[in-house]
């Protein structure tokens, strides 16, 4: 999930309404939903982190009565969660454990990681215009200088 924040640029709400299907990891490329729909390209390392996790998800979807569409699954029981879709809440509390291990604090760290990401782009050399497609993001001129 880190690299789809980060390296991608994909926004919390289109990260939970991802499917297996979207995710191309012939392709290296990750199809995102919602109102900015556009097909992402993935980085070696972040597609090698998606199979992994896949692993993991096969056990924890196995134990379901029906199968869930949705890419990335609650992996612990808390609250009756396990299987479950992701929402924000896991997610947040997911990110709050990963700044803590770091050492690090950020009051909003999914919005550091989309903009990280959009720096990466265009560090890259893409125009705005290419970033702000791969990313969502509205506009990213004033970021160029």
């Amino acid at each position: 999930m880190l690299y789809l924040l980060g390296e991608a640029g994909v926004w919390p709400k289109e990260l939970f309404a991802l499917r297996l299907e979207d995710f191309q990891p012939a392709a290296r490329v990750l199809r995102v939903r919602g109102q900015k729909a556009r097909s992402v390209p993935l980085s070696k390392e972040a597609t090698e982190a998606l199979l992994e996790y896949l692993e993991d998800r096969e056990s924890v979807a196995s134990l379901a009565p029906l199968p869930s569409p949705y890419l990335f699954l609650r992996m612990t029981p808390k609250k009756g969660g396990l299987g479950r879709p992701l929402n924000r809440d896991t997610l947040d509390g997911l990110l709050v454990r990963a700044l803590e291990m770091s050492g690090l604090d950020h009051p909003r760290p999914t919005g550091a990681l989309r903009w990280r990401a959009v720096r990466r782009y265009l560090q890259q050399g893409l125009s705005p215009q290419e970033v702000a497609r791969r990313t969502g993001v509205a506009s990213v001129l004033s970021l160029k200088e």
